[in-house]
C-alpha cells in the first residue's frame, strides 16, 4: 500500500500547485497538519517545491534527471518521475520565482494558462516582466515557441522604464535562436534573454 508521502507526490504528479487544503481535501486525510508536515519533508529532500503564489503557498512536484538521491527514503516514489533534461515551461516560471525574489523582486507568476504575464516583478518603482516558454517535442515546435514569445513580451511594452525578458530552459536550440537574432533588434527593444539550468541557475543574455 502507497504511503501517504508517495500519495502526494502521485497527486502533485496529476494536479501542479495544490495547496495543503486541496491535498487533503484530494486524498481524504484528516488533519491538515499531515498533508503539512508531509509537503515540508518533501521540499527538504528537493522532491517538491513549495512556492507562494497569488498569496497561497503551492506544492508543485520537481521533476529530477536521477530516480532518487542517495539515501532518499522515497526511492519508489521518485523512480516513477519523469526523467527530463530541460525544465517545463511552470518549472521555468518557479526557478525565476526564486531567482528573482533572491534578489529582493516582489513576483507575481501566472501558471498554466493563466491571463498575464507570465511574471510580473517589482522592486520598489523597477518593474521586470518576462514571458517563458519551454522545450517542444519537436524543432519547429521550439522555432515556433521562440517566435511566439518574442511577440508576446514586444506586446507587453506599455512602460518604458521597465525591464523585459524572455526565458527559455537552457537549452543548445534556444540559445541558437537567439544568438541568430539580430543585433539591431536586441538593441532597440532593449530585451534579455534568460536561460534556466535544470538546478534553477540562471544566465541573462543581452
Amino acid at each position: 500500500m502507497a504511503t501517504v508521502r508517495e500519495k502526494i507526490c502521485e497527486l502533485l504528479r496529476r494536479k501542479p500547485g495544490l495547496t495543503d487544503s486541496e491535498i487533503v481535501k484530494e486524498l481524504g486525510l484528516s488533519r491538515h497538519q499531515h498533508a503539512n508536515n508531509e509537503t515540508r519533508n518533501l521540499e527538504r529532500g528537493g522532491m517538491v517545491m513549495r512556492i507562494k503564489v497569488r498569496g497561497l503557498i503551492r506544492n508543485y512536484l520537481v521533476r529530477r534527471e536521477s530516480a532518487a538521491l542517495e539515501g532518499d527514503t522515497d526511492a519508489e516514489a521518485a523512480s516513477r518521475m519523469v526523467a527530463r533534461k530541460a525544465l517545463s515551461e511552470d518549472e521555468v516560471k518557479l526557478q525565476l520565482q526564486k531567482w528573482l525574489q533572491s534578489k529582493g523582486w516582489d513576483v507575481a507568476v501566472a501558471m498554466g494558462k493563466e491571463r498575464g504575464p507570465d511574471i510580473a516583478a517589482a522592486k520598489g518603482r523597477m518593474r521586470w516582466l518576462v514571458e517563458v516558454k519551454g522545450l517542444g517535442s519537436r524543432p519547429q515546435m521550439n522555432i515556433n515557441y521562440f517566435l511566439a514569445v518574442l511577440g508576446q513580451i514586444l506586446q507587453r511594452m506599455e512602460d518604458g522604464c521597465a525591464h523585459y525578458s524572455v526565458a527559455f530552459p537552457d537549452q543548445p536550440v534556444f540559445r541558437r535562436l537567439w544568438s541568430r537574432l539580430p543585433r539591431v533588434a536586441k538593441e532597440r527593444t532593449l530585451v534579455s534573454a534568460l536561460f534556466v539550468g535544470p538546478r534553477g541557475e540562471v544566465d541573462e543574455v543581452r
